[in-house]
């Protein structure tokens, strides 16, 4: 028994987004049970509508079973509310998604701290600067980032992301196996490469303009908080903030200029409450006081600390990165050792180590013994 066939089977029959998922998710242990209920059962169920009832009693699964084969033939993963990979926080979001089709490597939801960038697909220079620049500042400290992989806002922030040499996580409100917008191949496959792109809707469905809004709760449910860069007061960032707000999360802007009318979402925010940013920084504080055992888990995971290291060694000329490279945290090399194993000459070494020092990647021991502290 294939319990995502009859995932797929309840998805055809009620669609995204229906309050009948919940009621039936609690009231069962598995999508198979639900297919079986009696009608005089799901009677009994608080909280499921008459049409839901009916909606049920087809139990044709052919086309879920053609969407099932064209998963498999195409790589595209399925996590389902039952399933170990679903991400408790959206069981907890007042219309969770039953079925989540994904490209990519999940991220582990239980132990690593995801972000929102989200904001205008029509920004300004600045605004789509400080999109990549926050996005590339939270993927280094091993923060997901997450975003909607829509023009503007959401791709500086899937760009700023892979910049960071971090995860990102694209909720797309179309299947998953569907371009949109049409010059977004590239990143998307990107994205498939160093993240996940995530849909609720069936293979093959379009983008259709309803469908945006809809996914926006997922954007906000798989959250810690949600960053809201340029949107006018009544755009799809402003909703994604709003449902981050009903949801318990933390609501971040980044400020503008005041006769921007894409300033307005961010100020309109700010002034109900919303936390005002000027770099990603300002949202690791507050991430922190929030999620301390959580973030300190990200910031310094593996993941995390080795791509500090590269940031600081790719700034570095050759002969630098090479002694960096020779050099151990926990094993201090004396500068023959470090001659004798990179092959540079010892004048140059010696002005190489001075360098390191001062940018903080070399620290001289007693002896003039020195270490890697990156």
């Amino acid at each position: 028994m294939n319990d995502n066939l009859y995932a797929i089977w309840l998805l055809i029959n009620l669609g995204v987004n229906s309050k009948n998922y919940l009621p039936l998710c609690k009231a069962f242990n598995s999508f198979y049970e639900i297919y079986c209920a009696e009608e005089e059962k799901l009677k009994e169920i608080e909280g499921i509508s008459k049409k839901c009832i009916e909606k049920l009693q087809d139990k044709n699964t052919d086309k879920a079973q053609e969407v099932l084969e064209y998963c498999l033939k195409n790589t595209i993963d399925i996590t389902t509310f039952y399933g170990v990979k679903y991400p408790t926080v959206l069981k907890n979001i007042s219309v969770p998604p039953i079925v989540l089709f994904s490209k990519g490597q999940l991220p582990d939801w239980e132990n690593e701290i995801s972000v929102a960038v989200v904001g205008s697909r029509k920004p300004s220079v600045y605004g789509n600067t400080m999109a990549g620049k926050i996005a590339e500042d939270l993927a280094r400290e091993g923060v997901v980032v997450i975003s909607g992989m829509a023009r503007g806002i959401d791709t500086s922030a899937h760009k700023g992301a892979l910049k960071g040499n971090g995860k990102t996580v694209a909720v797309l409100g179309c299947g998953v196996d569907v371009v949109y917008p049409p010059e977004s191949t590239a990143i998307k496959g990107m994205i498939e490469e160093k993240g996940v792109v995530i849909s609720e809707f069936l293979p093959g469905t379009p983008p259709l303009p309803n469908y945006f809004p809809i996914r926006n709760r997922i954007v906000s449910g798989l959250s810690a908080g949600v960053i809201v860069i340029e949107g006018k007061a009544t755009s799809g960032s402003t909703i994604t903030a709003n449902l981050a707000k009903d949801q318990g999360k933390e609501v971040f802007c980044l400020p503008g200029n005041v006769d921007n009318p894409l300033s307005t979402a961010s100020h309109k925010l700010i002034r109900e409450g919303a936390r005002l940013i000027t770099c990603g920084a300002d949202v690791l504080v507050d991430l922190a006081i929030e999620n301390p055992e959580k973030f300190t888990e990200t910031i310094y995971s593996e993941n995390s600390m080795e791509s500090k290291k590269e940031e600081a060694l790719s700034k570095l000329t050759d002969d630098q990165r090479a002694i960096a490279e020779a050099l151990n945290p926990s094993k201090p090399m004396n500068v023959d050792e470090i001659c004798y194993k990179t092959g540079i000459e010892i004048p140059v070494v010696n002005q190489c180590l001075f360098m390191l020092e001062i940018q903080k990647i070399v620290k001289q021991l007693p002896g003039k013994q020195y270490i890697l502290i990156v």
